[in-house]
Parts: structure tokens; C-alpha cells; sequence
């Protein structure tokens, strides 16, 4: 079934016995797509009593630095981002007593606070949770070498392997009962995995950790609050094996979504955000919003077609109806420019097509 987006109250009895919504988004330089998640997210919040919203963004930081919880996001999600103005303007006219609780859920460290994991404040809390018999000063020297090391280079770390033994070493010897340094230290590993791994499934240690840390989230954190992630398309996908997302098809199993909807089944929701006319900033991964590639597929043979005489710009269609005939059709319902046969209802729950896509513009 197809329902204008224009009016979200279809959504009241789909989604009012969902705990966890997951929002994607075909591309990070797709202005409208954040625009469009925005408006899901105000009526999540007044009608449905949605009260947490977690980014793909530092986790650490994005629980425990609230007050520069900005700087935990990636530039694309910024303030400083046209698209991302008006959720700021709603977010911050919120009541103070029924608020909106925003954190992240990726192993990755945001770059803007890369200074403050390399600090003594980060660093001696971590380093509390190995047990003074276990360590010498020569070893918890060496720990936090290949931490800095870690932490500077990421990807183009030069840790050989003696190094990455010792440090998952030292991160298993960790003790804590704290909760969240039991998780944060699971978290560090996803994130060292991921960055020194990247030729082994980088999926299998990025998208496993970030289910992880949601999990964590909805059971430890906020386990009587309703939450919303917000992600990219591919990193919400029920099922990859339906959809072609890299030649080796390394991903399947593995991806963030395919786990959380084998643990929480019919509690969870994906929602995929296609645009089939218009245009987006295709370097906005690397920070660059001036160049911008128009959305120009042949939709001739795809689903999109069946919308273009429509009479309204935008659309959700409902995949968790029993009748969809078919499921399997062609759609460019994952990435822009990419159209491609999948059975769709495997994929997604639900899926918003729009005819106006735009890039990112920074803010004066």
C-alpha cells in the first residue's frame, strides 16, 4: 500500500507497538532525506512516544559528552548543515522537562574529539579498569602508545601485529563493574578491529559492534524508552543477501540491521529513503558539499515509474502488507543512481521515495 507522506497518521498504528525505528538515508550528501527524517521524528516524538535518537556517531562521546554532543556527529549531520536546521530549531524548542535524548552508536571516534581520547581524562578512566597486578608502568606505557597510535591513524594505522595482540590483550584483562565502561571497552575493540582489519569484512566488526552498542542502549541504557536510529540505508538493511552491496558480498550476515531484526523480530522497523529525481553532494563523506551529481537512472522498468504521475512529491510504500504483488521489483531503494531487482519486503519494512533529492549547503 501506498500512502502520501504528507500525512504521517497512517504511521500511528503500524509503528505503535515498535520499540526501535531505524531511519536510513541513500546517501550522507542526501539533503532531503534528513529533512524527510526530521518530520518522522517530530511525530515519532508527539504521537508515539518515541525519546531517544541515536546517530551513527561516536558512542562514547555521544553518551557520555552531552554537553558538545554536536562534536560527536559526523560534519554531515551538523548544525552548521542546511538540511539539518530545522530538526536543530524543533530540537531545541523542546520541552526541558520531556526531552529528547540524542546519542550515538558507532565504534568509530569522531575526528573533533580525537584530542580528547588521547587526554588524561579518557585514557586514566580506561586504564582504571586494568588491575594494578596485571600491568607494569613499561606495559600500561605500551598500551597507551598503541591507543595513541590507534586513535591518530586509524585506517592508515602502521601497528604491527605483536602491537594488536597486546592491545586486545590488555582490553580482555580489563575488570569494571560499571556498565558502561563493561560496553565502552567492548566498543574499543569493535572500533581497533575495524580500523586495522579492513580487508577482513570490515562490516563483520564495524556493523556488529554498532548492533552491539544499540542493543546496550535499548536494554541497559534506556531500556523503558522508545528509540530511533538514524543511519544509512545499507547499515539498516533486514536482509543484504536480497540487495548487491559489494562484489565479494562479504556483508551478508553481518550488517547491523540483519542482527537487530534477528533479535528484536517484530519490535524493530526499517525504513529506507530512495530519491528518483533531483540532485545530491556525492563527496559529503569527505566533507565537501560544492559538488553535486544529478539523479538520472533509467526508471523506465523500475517501481519509481508507477509514481512520476502521481500527484504528490513523496511517498511511503508499506512493505508489511500480506498482499504486496509483487515484492520483488526493480528500485534504486538503497543508493542513488544504483536500480536494482531485489525482493524489497526482505529489505526494508517500509520505503519513502522522494522526486526531490538535494545536496548539502553550509549554513552563513
Amino acid at each position: 500500500m501506498i500512502f502520501k507522506l504528507s500525512d504521517l497518521s497512517f504511521l500511528k498504528k503500524k509503528l505503535f507497538n515498535t520499540q526501535i525505528i531505524m531511519l536510513g538515508e541513500p546517501d550522507h550528501g542526501a539533503g532531503r532525506a534528513f529533512e524527510i527524517k526530521t518530520e518522522l521524528i517530530k511525530y515519532l516524538y508527539n504521537e508515539l512516544g518515541f525519546r531517544v535518537l541515536a546517530f551513527e556517531a561516536d558512542f562514547h562521546a555521544g553518551v557520555m559528552q552531552k554537553e558538545k554532543f554536536t562534536d560527536c556527529l559526523y560534519d554531515f549531520w551538523s548544525p552548521r548543515i542546511d538540511s539539518m536546521e530545522n530538526f536543530y530549531n524543533w530540537y531545541r524548542g523542546l520541552p526541558g522537562g520531556d526531552p529528547l535524548h540524542l546519542c550515538g552508536f558507532d565504534c568509530r571516534r569522531a575526528y573533533k574529539l580525537k584530542e580528547f581520547y588521547r587526554s588524561g581524562a579518557y585514557r586514566n578512566k580506561l586504564l582504571g579498569n586494568i588491575k594494578s597486578d596485571n600491568f607494569s608502568n613499561v606495559e600500561l606505557s605500551k598500551f597507551s602508545r598503541v591507543l595513541d597510535e590507534l586513535l591518530i591513524y586509524e585506517y592508515k594505522s602502521q601497528a604491527v601485529i605483536e602491537d594488536k595482540e597486546y592491545f586486545f590483550k590488555a582490553l580482555d584483562m580489563m575488570d569494571t563493574t560499571d556498565i558502561f565502561w563493561k560496553q565502552e571497552i567492548e566498543n574499543l575493540k569493535g572500533y581497533a578491529f575495524n580500523a586495522w582489519y579492513p580487508d577482513m569484512n570490515s562490516s563483520k566488526f564495524r556493523d556488529g559492534q554498532m548492533a552491539s552498542n544499540i542493543s546496550w542502549l535499548a536494554e541497559k541504557k534506556y531500556p523503558n524508552e522508545k528509540i530511533i536510529i538514524w543511519a544509512h540505508n545499507y547499515h539498516i538493511l533486514k536482509d543484504c543477501s536480497e540487495v548487491v552491496c559489494n562484489e565479494s558480498r562479504s556483508d551478508i550476515g553481518f550488517l547491523m540491521g540483519e542482527i537487530l531484526h534477528k533479535k528484536y523480530k517484530k519490535k524493530i522497523c526499517s525504513i529506507g529513503i530512495a530519491g528518483f529525481k533531483g540532485a545530491y553532494s556525492y563527496e559529503a563523506y569527505l566533507g565537501s558539499y560544492d559538488k553535486v551529481k544529478e539523479i538520472n537512472y533509467d526508471i523506465s522498468d523500475c517501481f519509481e515509474n508507477s509514481l512520476l504521475s502521481k500527484d504528490c512529491d513523496e511517498y511511503y510504500l508499506d512493505l508489511t502488507q500480506d498482499n504486496i504483488h509483487p515484492s520483488k521489483f526493480k528500485s534504486s531503494a538503497l543508493n542513488l543512481n544504483y536500480p536494482q531487482d531485489a525482493d524489497w519486503k526482505k529489505v526494508y519494512d517500509g520505503i519513502i521515495f522522494t522526486k526531490k533529492m538535494t545536496g548539502l549547503k553550509i549554513l552563513n
